[in-house]
């Protein structure tokens, strides 16, 4: 991953120049895609979702406003935006089988050594179900800070939030968290 001044030089020269975006495209796409993956639970559909975060993106890099920090997180942002709009739209929830829910949390989480113990498996399987019954909103909030290793300013500029309420909002949802797995 590239610095923040790094990073604000290809968000200078993507908007001087669009196909300049496509270093900007490089360095967020598998994150961008993931983590619509993990919300939406449908491959083709966090492909579309992900091809429009990044054309409402390059359509509107003039608006873009460099605030130190990440560009990601106006990418982040924009992604949550078209993903619930999606569901407003289609007016439906997401349901996805266990297997695929598992297979998600697998592609967020760091592989387990094939040594690894089997309780910590077992952990690991209860932490992802017990996220899993959170609220989208909290889902999000929990998937950028642990599995995308968001800051608590940028989760504060993706979710539009101050840098104390994503504090006091994720406390909340990992207590939840724990009262589900009875930690």
């Amino acid at each position: 991953m590239t610095d923040l001044s790094q990073e604000r030089e290809l968000v200078i020269n993507a908007q001087k120049n669009p196909a300049a975006f496509n270093k900007l495209y490089q360095l967020y796409f598998d994150k961008i895609y993931h983590f619509i993956l993990a919300r939406a639970g449908q491959v083709e559909l966090a492909e579309d979702i992900t091809s429009q975060t990044f054309v409402n993106a390059l359509e509107n890099m003039a608006k873009f406003r460099w605030r130190n920090v990440s560009f990601g997180a106006w990418l982040y942002r924009i992604a949550i935006n078209n993903l619930n709009s999606y569901y407003r739209k289609h007016n439906r929830l997401v349901v996805t089988e266990e297997e695929t829910l598992i297979s998600l949390a697998d592609q967020q989480l760091p592989p387990l050594e094939p040594y690894a113990d089997f309780d910590e498996q077992i952990r690991i399987t209860e932490l992802k179900k017990a996220v899993d019954q959170l609220p989208d909103f909290e889902k999000n909030l929990v998937a950028l800070r642990y599995f995308q290793e968001k800051s608590y300013e940028e989760i504060a500029e993706i979710l539009n939030l101050s840098v104390n309420a994503v504090g006091v909002k994720l406390h909340r949802a990992l207590k939840k968290v724990r009262k589900i797995i009875n930690l």
